[in-house]
């Protein structure tokens, strides 16, 4: 087995490419888990390679237990599941496999917190409390 472990599920960015699918490609690094960080093994990163539609097309991972992590995201690219899946997903803390939701929160925080939804919910809060009457307390 290589130190640090190496493996892949799907496509990687190169073979996107290759194909003709307009590819972005994400990267969070080990250094920035809780876990790695505990354990003082954050030498590793992974790296997940989407479409154009954000659908997972490949993953690698690189680093301590990568092997251990790797078979959730085989799942994912398997399952054509989304990645908004893995976000909703409940890891417990501190383990290496959330930096499966931390790369998914960076691919989908942009659009959550981004003006338009900001907009959105500015309109949708100038009605709060308009539709509810308050209740006089007793005395």
């Amino acid at each position: 087995m290589a130190n640090p472990g190496k493996y892949q599920s799907g496509a990687n960015s190169v073979m996107g490419y290759e194909a003709g699918i307009e590819v972005g490609v994400w990267r969070e690094k080990f250094q920035a888990n809780d876990r790695a960080v505990t354990e003082a093994r954050t030498r590793g990163s992974l790296k997940l390679v989407l479409d154009r539609g954000e659908r997972i097309l490949g993953v690698q991972i690189v680093g301590p237990r990568a092997g251990d992590l790797i078979g959730e995201w085989a799942a994912m690219v398997g399952g054509r599941i989304k990645l908004s899946t893995l976000a909703a997903t409940v890891h417990p803390y501190p383990t290496l496999a959330e930096i499966g939701k931390q790369v998914a929160g960076s691919v989908l925080g942009p659009k959550l917190f981004s003006n338009r939804v900001r907009k959105g919910l500015r309109f949708l809060f100038r009605f709060r409390g308009s539709t509810v009457s308050p209740v006089p307390e007793k005395h």
